[in-house]
């Protein structure tokens, strides 16, 4: 495309290719934008009280790297926040901050869940044999199927039906186990 310079098709080329280049930024802006709404938000506990005001216009870098079920959320957000304030209340270098690396947080988290999750159905277990009744035995049954349920919701991700899942599984335990002890076996004194 070309025209004489100073005429109206001329001064019509200049203006196209003057939009073209507004338009060029404007989608290179566009897209931008775009990435940048697509970022995570931060977490929470990484502010202070005086920071909490700006925290909904600010995005995180990178995503933290710990699980997303509810127990690591307390402990992250709550437990681990108020650790650093107390070890800041008593630290003598008032102007350093805390750093505390999420995949140890993680780590010990899981730890934990990995543990107590172990210990649940044999605890569950271990109380059925010293309960004689069987009505008292189908009541725990169903109380701890219930604990048992909520433990699951706070310390994993799983889904409902992977919850509930867990629970028939366990209380099938629970009942082959009754099923196959009277309770009569134990006497008290015995070891």
């Amino acid at each position: 495309m070309s025209a004489p310079e100073g005429s109206s098709g001329w001064k019509q080329l200049q203006k196209m290719l003057e939009i073209r280049g507004k338009l060029k930024e404007y989608n290179r802006m566009l897209l931008e934008h775009t990435k940048l709404y697509k970022l995570p938000e931060p977490n929470p506990s990484d502010f202070d009280e005086d920071c909490s005001t700006i925290q909904h216009d600010l995005v995180a870098l990178a995503q933290r790297d710990v699980a997303s079920d509810h127990f690591t959320s307390w402990v992250i957000d709550w437990l681990v926040v108020h650790y650093a304030k107390l070890k800041h209340r008593f630290s003598r270098n008032k102007g350093e901050f805390t750093e505390i690396d999420d995949r140890k947080i993680n780590r010990a988290v899981g730890t934990f869940t990995t543990i107590f999750g172990s210990l649940l159905p044999t605890a569950s277990v271990f109380a059925l044999y010293y309960i004689h009744s069987t009505v008292w035995r189908l009541t725990f049954i169903m109380l701890f199927s219930c604990f048992f349920s909520t433990c699951l919701a706070v310390f994993t991700d799983a889904r409902r039906i992977e919850t509930f899942a867990g629970a028939v599984a366990l209380a099938s335990v629970q009942v082959v186990f009754i099923s196959t002890t009277d309770g009569s076996s134990y006497t008290e004194g015995r070891s």
